[in-house]
């Protein structure tokens, strides 16, 4: 399923939101959507689900989500980590929704029962499967969400932050399980705050900022095009190493005492530099690009809430 927002804007006591936002998510990858807080990242996931109304429109395969003939079979989302009944049991619960939204269990009798029972075990609740979901941890909620957004067997997934309270070896199964999805031919648009592990996670990304599209390509693309690699030396002889660096067109910056951090050349050449000229290195690092410090690079400007300096 191919999902193509255009124009989405939004704007609430005259300030606008989401400012005439457009990307496409394509099946087959995982896209991640990233923004600093207040971005409007959340606002623009309910626009496309058309739980609130605003300019632009979001088509999935072409149609509206309004006119998809049984929205759970085509889209499993998750804006929303506790949106069950805080009494009803896990189990429960998906049974209420496999029921209201004729989840393709298909049959008589307790067919959808095993499905339910069947995520419950994808996403490992079955032992607690029988409690009351008001007692779960923030991570369980987030398993049972996910539970939800999959009882459809849908296409795509719009998935607002799902690692938020899972610890890391929840955050790695989910890592796997998204990254299947999308082998499978599944369209996955999933905003998270986690920016190492949606470098992990990520085919392409959007980035936006203040509601505004800053970036809307592949990962790999963004992180080499905002960021170069570097490499940082300790050494007794930095101040040296830096005279003799210079001729090559790297970039050099004095970053302590003793310490160098190095742009525009590898650590192979820093390394045999250093050899000729038995110069004594005490650490050679190679820092790869990252999608941390080219979001940082990119939304610089669009931080809606900035903190000051410290202490």
């Amino acid at each position: 399923m191919r999902i193509q927002a255009a124009g989405l804007t939004k704007e609430f006591g005259g300030r606008r939101a989401v400012d005439g936002l457009s990307f496409t998510v394509e099946p087959g990858k995982v896209t991640g959507f990233v923004g600093p807080n207040g971005a409007g990242k959340s606002t623009t996931l309910q626009l496309m689900l058309g739980l609130v109304h605003g300019d632009g429109r979001t088509l999935f395969d072409g149609r509206p989500y309004r006119d998809l003939p049984c929205p759970v079979r085509e889209i499993g989302a998750v804006l929303d980590t506790r949106s069950f009944h805080p009494r009803r049991s896990a189990r429960d619960h998906l049974r209420m929704l496999a029921a209201a939204g004729r989840a393709p269990a298909g049959g008589r009798g307790r067919a959808p029962d095993r499905r339910v029972d069947q995520l419950l075990d994808l996403v490992g609740l079955a032992p607690v499967a029988g409690r009351p979901a008001g007692g779960f941890s923030l991570g369980m909620a987030q398993r049972l969400g996910l539970a939800a957004a999959l009882l459809g067997d849908p296409r795509a997934l719009l998935l607002d932050e799902p690692a938020n309270g899972l610890d890391p070896h929840g955050v790695a199964w989910l890592r796997e399980l998204l990254r299947a999805f999308a082998a499978g031919g599944g369209a996955v648009l999933v905003s998270s705050h986690l920016l190492a592990e949606m470098q992990l996670l990520a085919d392409h990304v959007v980035v936006i900022g203040r509601g505004r599209l800053l970036a809307d390509e592949p990962l790999e693309q963004l992180v080499g095009r905002s960021v170069r690699e570097q490499v940082l030396v300790r050494s007794p002889d930095a101040g040296r190493l830096a005279e003799l660096l210079a001729p090559t067109g790297a970039a050099v910056d004095r970053t302590g005492d003793g310490e160098l951090t190095i742009s525009g050349v590898g650590a192979e050449v820093v390394g045999d530099l250093a050899h000729e000229r038995r110069l004594r290195l005490h650490q050679l690092t190679t820092r790869s690009a990252s999608l941390e410090a080219a979001f940082l690079a990119l939304t610089r400007d669009g931080v809606e809430y900035a903190a000051g300096d410290g202490p």
